[in-house]
């Protein structure tokens, strides 16, 4: 409310249901509709109005969408692209940073404070417990406080749920909110397998089926968001491409930093990235190869502070 008026505003939920998926000629025709309801919009708009209309029209006209279709897909001039199968789960967005973050959200955020389910005024015994938690040596970063949860990385949610959620759940009275973490972990965990088997997809397929009903039950369809609904079709990625590692966008984390870094002025910009970006995939492919200077390699590699690669050189004369 705002000096005694209501403010609204639209929320888009999923609710747990079986849908038919979509098929390529029905989004294709979707797209095609929401091009005509768009070109009618612009023929019918009068041209005679003052510009300050014409701009609302504008921004009234960008936001027109047709069953979650905003407009066409470039993607689709691809010869092999296809609607669903062509879109893959990432595990950064769509499960660490998209339906645990919300899960945690609803969990300790104040705002939820006098939900039967929040443990907000449990955040001090969780924190402690989660500083006792021993996490591998490899652990990129550790996640922090619940306190500063607002600002966690997709790292730190990764940590969180694979080697704090034990700790997490012993402070739940509630055993239908304990299932609910337990469905989750297990679901992710046989999903980022090295190897994934058709009984562990069919079984990842089951309970993230049951995760997404009961999630729905205990927060509503209130909070039924893309991500938690994404769930659903988990197990078509993994029966696509494989485990969630394979095609995760963790990778790209921090690429942004380095392409800047490799900018050292303002003149011909485009020509410095383009000139580091070979050089840095020549080292790349060098770099494991035999012939690259043994004594340069473990420099290199204690200047990453990295462990010593198993690479296997040839006996040769250290030409460094």
């Amino acid at each position: 409310r705002s000096r005694g008026n209501v403010i609204t505003f639209t929320i888009r939920v999923y609710p747990f249901k079986d849908c038919e998926l979509r098929t390529q000629d029905e989004c294709a025709r979707i797209v095609e509709e929401l091009v005509d309801c768009s070109n009618q919009v612009n023929n019918n708009s009068n041209h005679t109005k003052k510009k300050i209309v014409k701009k609302k029209l504008k921004k009234k006209e960008k936001h027109i969408s047709r069953y979650g279709h905003l407009g066409f897909c470039p993607l689709t001039k691809l010869k092999y692209f296809h609607y669903g199968t062509s879109f893959l789960t990432d595990s950064l967005h769509t499960i660490y940073a998209g339906a645990f973050k919300q899960l945690l959200h609803l969990l300790f955020d104040s705002q939820y404070k006098n939900e039967s389910w929040s443990l907000f005024k449990k955040i001090a015994q969780v924190d402690e417990s989660l500083s006792l938690v021993q996490t591998p040596s490899t652990t990129e970063r550790r996640f922090r406080s619940l306190k500063f949860i607002s600002k966690y990385k997709a790292s730190e949610y990764r940590c969180l749920f694979h080697f704090g959620l034990t700790s997490l759940v012993r402070h739940i009275n509630n055993n239908e909110l304990k299932n609910l973490f337990f469905l989750f972990v297990t679901a992710i965990n046989l999903a980022s397998s090295n190897h994934v088997t058709n009984e562990a997809i069919d079984m990842v397929k089951k309970l993230l089926y049951y995760f997404v009903q009961n999630f729905e039950e205990i927060f509503g369809l209130r909070h039924m968001s893309s991500n938690i609904h994404s769930l659903l079709h988990v197990h078509q990625s993994l029966t696509v491409m494989g485990p969630l590692w394979f095609y995760s966008t963790f990778s790209f984390e921090g690429i942004d930093k380095d392409l800047v870094s490799t900018v050292h002025g303002t003149i011909e910009f485009s020509k410095q990235l383009i000139r580091q970006h070979i050089l840095y995939r020549d080292a790349l492919i060098f770099h494991n190869h035999d012939s690259y200077p043994l004594a340069l390699f473990t420099l290199n590699e204690r200047l990453l502070d990295r462990k010593q690669s198993n690479i296997q050189y040839k006996n040769y004369i250290d030409s460094c």
